[in-house]
């Protein structure tokens, strides 16, 4: 409570010096009168010791207090004349100024349009092309099969593995062994799996011997989820 009104008294202070300086410096090049500093600092005692503070343990020990402020805050709001500077209620700061230089020059009704239409425009495209990417938000992961791979990064890291151990791709199989795409698709697709289920039996060990690593617990389930997509 102390600190409350000690920083009441010191903002006011402060705030009174600030005013008192701009009012000297004003007097010397418009010949303005100044209020001597004494009086003011005289007034801004009157008006501190007229003030009465309540801290939040008495708000919390009176019951219906805290109601009552906010229901004068509020009459007082009601019976204010419009027009005016603003009557500010709650919390301020001596350092508190007016914003200066941010002022927002109001856009019209056309303007507004053009923008939210190019708005919408780039959002349309970005969806577009997320949706025609390997990693879709409607398809997700898989969309199809390629000549000699898939589109995922662990089936495609897999795939790598695979035809760099000797393994034929798509193109070869069908050229060499005259057999249907398709066919050929299914004999890649089923070495892919057994080079996943090699890597998933990798991983797993070391899951079981750290269970709490979550970068393996993280491999283990993307491996999990290549090998259910290729079933």
């Amino acid at each position: 409570m102390k600190k409350l009104i000690f920083n009441t008294a010191k903002s006011a202070f402060r705030k009174a010096f600030r005013k008192h300086k701009s009012e000297v410096k004003r007097a010397k090049k418009l010949k303005t009168p100044v209020v001597p500093y004494s009086l003011v600092k005289a007034d801004i005692k009157r008006k501190i010791k007229g003030t009465k503070f309540t801290s939040a343990a008495e708000i919390k020990a009176t019951p219906g207090l805290r109601r009552r402020i906010i229901t004068r805050i509020e009459r007082s709001k009601r019976t204010r004349t419009p027009g005016g500077r603003p009557i500010i209620f709650g919390k301020a700061y001596a350092s508190d100024k007016r914003g200066k230089g941010l002022q927002i020059n109001p856009l019209s009704k056309k303007d507004r349009q053009k923008i939210q239409d190019e708005i919408s425009q780039s959002v349309r495209k970005f969806l577009k092309r997320r949706k025609d990417e390997p990693m879709g938000y409607k398809r997700g992961g898989m969309k199809k099969m390629l000549v000699g791979g898939l589109l995922t990064t662990g089936i495609k890291g897999a795939a790598k593995k695979l035809f760099k151990s000797g393994s034929r791709k798509t193109q070869q199989i069908v050229k060499e062994s005259g057999v249907s795409r398709s066919v050929a698709k299914s004999d890649v697709k089923s070495g892919i799996r057994d080079q996943l289920k090699a890597d998933y039996n990798v991983v797993n060990k070391k899951f079981q011997a750290d269970k709490n690593n979550k970068f393996i617990r993280m491999k283990r389930r993307i491996i999990i989820s290549d090998l259910n997509k290729l079933k």
